[in-house]
């Protein structure tokens, strides 16, 4: 019998296994970034406002202290009034020997990030008794590596501030800051030009001057509501009186908690969202499921809704309602209510008219088309504002424009803002009674306006 045949066996092959080394672990590292207000917030020591001198630095210039016979091209100086520091350790006076008999201060601080001071930078601050000295920094260093850290300086005060002193500083000033503390804890621009400052008082004054005009012309006194103004009845918009309700603070003025906001009963066609609860909530998605579309309805189709301050009882003859109501689970099929138009009106002051700049509303054919400031309310079916805005298109009007850059939280120009604000007592009364909460909805999102 033969033997068995055993087959070959391969040969064993080692694999070749490579070790990787124990990757080597940093230090747990806080990669957050701190907010501005706590910065300002939580620094140790007491506020010292000043104004600052900073010199124009180039790629090529060194620090140097302020000298008043240096020449002008070699001593630039950027102003910036009313900085904030943060001293650290107290002002301490030395008096000087000799027959001038003068003083010196030092002392430490720290300041904000948005300003790099260097070596021989100089400000102006009280000492204490009602006169200013000059301070000049003799170091500066920033406090730790983090893009928000504030810096560290060490200035000393030799003299009392003169007006032959202050003039050379200003003589070399080439352009001049104000330091907003209110846009420092928002974190927003806080180093504001003349131009800044001008549209915010501008802004400012406006949102004043339209929320007493708002209320003189368009509370009724019958009523204790807002009605739409020039209509051929008394007419009320539940969507506007719940978003003055909702926006105006009572200590703005103290007659909106007088609006009687009056009760519908949860009629369908009402119990809908409108623009202004995407401007309550700023979210542009909203657009999408709002109604679009709205009339003014008889009232008796309230009739069968009796409840406390229901709009039936109130003496209204008309109630701005949803033509186009959004379907859902509850109203798949609910039909609206027989509804007209909104009527367009006229003027606060027709006399008045005459004599204001021309703000028509149409483009001039032998001029470059411009942006119309705003849009009639009843250009078109589409509630308050234009199908443009609601659409996303082009031809949106520059309210509408600047209302969507804010929705979308885009920077505005509040250059512009500011013409709207200054016109709105042109425009016609139901173009006011509907665009004037929406412009003071704006000035008070910029912030440090109101």
């Amino acid at each position: 019998m033969p033997l068995v045949k055993t087959p070959d066996q391969p040969d064993v092959v080692t694999p070749n296994l490579v070790i990787n080394p124990t990757p080597y672990e940093t230090p747990v590292v806080d990669t957050r970034k701190e907010g501005y207000d706590a910065i300002a917030t939580y620094l140790a020591g007491s506020k010292m406002a000043a104004d600052v001198y900073r010199q124009v630095q180039r790629r090529d210039s060194a620090p140097k202290s302020f000298q008043r016979d240096l020449p002008f091209a070699f001593g630039q100086l950027e102003l910036i009034r009313g900085f904030e520091f943060v001293v650290t350790s107290p002002i301490t006076y030395q008096q000087n020997s000799g027959d001038q008999r003068g003083f010196s201060a030092t002392g430490s601080a720290q300041c904000y990030s948005i300003v790099t001071l260097n070596q021989g930078d100089v400000f102006l601050a009280d000492i204490g008794d009602g006169r200013n000295a000059i301070f000049q920094i003799t170091s500066s260093s920033k406090s730790t590596i983090r893009p928000e850290s504030t810096s560290t300086i060490e200035f000393k005060a030799s003299f009392l501030l003169t007006p032959e002193y202050k003039q050379a500083l200003d003589e070399r000033v080439i352009e001049t800051f104000y330091f907003s503390r209110e846009n420092f804890r928002n974190g927003v621009k806080c180093l504001l030009t003349d131009e800044d400052v001008n549209v915010f008082r501008r802004l400012n004054k406006a949102h004043s001057r339209l929320i007493n005009l708002y209320f003189r012309d368009f509370y009724n006194e019958q009523y204790k509501t807002l009605l739409v103004p020039d209509q051929a009845s008394a007419t009320y918009d539940p969507f506007l009186a719940n978003y003055i309700k909702a926006t105006v603070d009572p200590q703005t003025h103290p007659r909106v908690i007088e609006i009687v906001l009056l009760g519908l009963g949860g009629d369908p066609s009402n119990d809908q969202q409108s623009i202004y609860d995407v401007i309550l909530d700023r979210d542009p998605d909203l657009l999408y499921s709002v109604a679009k579309r709205m009339g003014v309805a008889d009232v008796s189709i309230y009739r069968q809704r009796p409840l406390f301050k229901g709009i039936y009882y109130s003496g209204v003859q008309g109630v701005v309602t949803a033509i186009d109501a959004v379907w859902n689970a509850d109203k798949p099929n609910m039909g609206g209510h027989e509804t007209v138009s909104i009527t367009q009106g006229g003027y606060r002051q027709g006399a008045v008219r005459d004599n204001l700049p021309n703000l028509d509303l149409t483009t001039d054919a032998d001029k470059p088309a411009q942006r119309a400031m705003i849009y009639p309310v009843t250009q078109d079916d589409y509630y308050v504002l234009s199908k443009a805005f609601y659409e996303d298109l082009p031809e949106k009007s520059l309210l509408e424009q600047l209302l969507h850059d804010r929705l979308n939280n885009r920077t505005i120009d509040l250059g512009q803002l500011a013409d709207l604000a200054d016109a709105a007592h042109t425009w016609m009364n139901v173009d006011r009674f509907y665009y004037i909460p929406i412009i003071l909805t704006l000035i008070k999102l910029a912030p440090g306006v109101i």
